[in-house]
């Protein structure tokens, strides 16, 4: 006999057992659970109505763990001792046809929820309406049709915000690095046979060559793709983000300049059963103020106004074994605030520099609830989804190495940069919504995400007369499990 829906689980996090992925189970096959908590995970097999499980044995474990029956009903569990190590097995030998592995601490599952509820929306239905249509034709499978319906794709939402976020502040920060250095730096360059500090200077001294001027003016441009692995819980993703960021700033004082910034992106992603666009718009305060032995502190603040083009495909095979294919669309709004400082200190050798630096970022979003449309047609099948908030706390910590080369018409820099980031916030998230008149339906849930990873970046700067540069850089994410990123920007700044 087949159990027609059991789950394996292949780790813990916190607290909760992370289901990865479905499996069906014949009598005897084994069932592995690799738990990395501190806690002990008890596994209970539940029986469906008027069918029986006649044993769950063969535990290995530390201790010989042996099951046992609850008394009074037909669930069978057993305690599994966790270490963080050790793979236990656990067969299951009986007659059932159907029925539900639960492993607790508890974990809820959009497929199961979302089955639930259709159940319970059929019963309410209105004849005649696409959801009574649905109701009507059945399924071949309830549980790949349950699958088809639970929107995974909108786990991406709030990871492509956040890297929205992220890029736009990569892209001021690259102009906060130029005016740093700008206002206070010990190298000393050789052009054309004259020397230059790019410390600064009186009026007229041929140090102003390469300064900035008061007013600085910047345009930032970037390209950025990420491929996501579809994981237990989230679709997998191909994205490509084009932005732009143009601010300028003023030096009030001779270590300090402060400026504003606005700054356009555009995102589109590609998923398993459907697709996404975001428009954001962002508005930036930032700041650079530099201190005593070449150390300095940069800040900045923003708001973005995000939109969101949200389309997916429902597709599953109903009862008479004909295809049905859905198509629904939602467009929510979100708002977001990002808030970052860092610190750190030049060493100047000669015509190198090396920049340890220390930041912290907090990204607080907002999406707002919305339901969804269908195209063409009702399909019956549109969810309802509530507000979300998401927040994020990064720490980064990392060092640039840059060499300075004089030549005829300015002065080329290039750089290399490694930054090891960790994430504090930005949790395994539920998302909820309604399905006809049922709610409170879990519709979506995202795994945790790695807490961290590693960013390595090269970069090429020119340096003109009167301050005047050109920049090109690259980025890689590394360390992340599921998600490779390549950024690629492309920037100018002109001084008055």
């Amino acid at each position: 006999m087949i159990l027609k829906r059991s789950y394996f689980a292949v780790k813990a996090l916190t607290g909760m057992v992370l289901l990865t992925g479905y499996s069906q189970l014949a009598v005897a096959v084994q069932m592995f659970v690799s738990p990395s908590n501190n806690n002990n995970v008890t596994l209970s097999f539940f029986p469906n109505a008027n069918e029986t499980l006649s044993d769950l044995n063969n535990i290995v474990c530390p201790g010989g763990v042996v099951p046992s029956i609850k008394p009074g009903t037909t669930v069978s569990s057993c305690e599994v001792p966790n270490n963080g190590t050790d793979q236990y097995r656990a067969d299951y030998r009986g007659t059932a046809v159907d029925g539900r592995l639960q492993i607790t601490p508890n974990l809820e599952l959009p497929d199961e929820s979302i089955k639930q509820a259709f159940a319970e929306a059929c019963r309410g239905a209105s004849e005649g309406s696409a959801l009574a249509t649905r109701c009507q034709e059945g399924f071949a499978d309830a549980n790949a049709a349950a699958s088809a319906m639970a929107p995974s794709q909108v786990t991406a939402q709030v990871g492509q915000i956040i890297k929205i976020s992220g890029s736009q502040v990569r892209n001021v920060r690259m102009r906060l690095n130029a005016v740093q250095r700008g206002i206070k730096n010990p190298l000393s360059l050789d052009i054309n046979g004259k020397k230059y500090q790019l410390n600064g200077g009186g009026a007229g001294d041929e140090t102003d060559v390469l300064q900035d001027g008061r007013i600085g003016v910047f345009m930032n441009g970037r390209f950025q793709t990420a491929d996501k692995k579809q994981t237990g819980f989230e679709a997998g993703f191909n994205s490509e983000n084009f932005g732009v960021t143009a601010g300028v700033d003023y030096r009030f004082l001779d270590n300090l300049v402060m400026g504003l910034a606005f700054g356009y992106d555009n995102t589109d992603t590609t998923m398993n059963k459907g697709n996404q666009e975001i428009n954001a718009f962002t508005g930036m305060f930032y700041g650079n103020y530099n201190l005593a032995h070449d150390m300095f502190i940069d800040w900045a603040a923003s708001y973005s106004d995000l939109g969101f083009d949200a389309q997916r495909t429902i597709s599953y095979v109903k009862a008479n074994n004909t295809v049905f294919n859905g198509v629904v669309k939602g467009a929510p709004n979100a708002n977001e605030y990002n808030l970052n400082a860092g610190f750190g200190k030049n060493f100047a050798l000669g015509a190198w520099l090396f920049t340890p630096h220390v930041r912290f970022d907090y990204i607080e979003l907002n999406i707002d609830g919305y339901k969804e449309q269908g195209q063409g047609q009702d399909t019956g099948l549109e969810l309802q989804y509530k507000s979300q908030v998401a927040r994020s706390i990064t720490s980064t910590a990392g060092a640039s190495v840059a060499y300075a080369v004089s030549t005829p018409w300015g002065v080329l820099t290039p750089e290399v940069s490694f930054d090891w980031q960790h994430e504090f916030l930005n949790d395994a998230t539920k998302i909820f919504g309604s399905l006809a008149n049922v709610n409170n339906v879990l519709v979506a849930r995202s795994n945790a995400p790695d807490r961290d990873y590693f960013n390595l970046s090269g970069s090429i700067v020119g340096t003109f007369a009167e301050g005047r540069s050109i920049f090109l850089s690259y980025e890689a994410r590394l360390g992340q499990s599921t998600i490779a990123s390549h950024l690629v920007q492309l920037g100018f700044r002109i001084p008055f």
